[in-house]
């Protein structure tokens, strides 16, 4: 590259720099030192990754807690199923069961 090129590709350069001098956003030292201590020295990215990682844990939290509720409440429905049923076939007298059943009727 000749001289003559390599001055203006210089001066081109100088020119960009300065056109896009006033786009940038300098801090000061104190600015710079006010950001860090409001971040707590931690990224935003990783702060928003760590409290979306909070907000997970406390709905898998409250999924595992309506999950034990509901497996208690099917335990409490199959034993009461059993029980239902243990009654029935103690209450049958026929020796030999149909494969259709139901609980006695009651009459008034």
């Amino acid at each position: 590259m000749p001289v003559s090129d390599l001055g203006s590709a210089l001066q081109s350069e100088l020119h960009l720099q300065a056109d896009l001098a006033p786009h940038v956003v300098k801090l000061d030292k104190e600015e710079f030192a006010r950001r860090k201590s409001e971040a707590n020295g931690i990224p935003p990215a990783f702060q928003q990754l760590h409290a979306r990682a909070i907000e997970a844990e406390a709905a898998s939290r409250a999924l595992r807690k309506d999950n034990d509720r509901l497996r208690e409440q099917v335990a409490v429905y199959a034993q009461v199923i059993h029980e239902l049923r243990t009654e029935l076939d103690r209450r049958t007298t026929n020796t030999q069961r149909s494969p259709v059943r139901s609980l006695p009727i009651r009459t008034p």
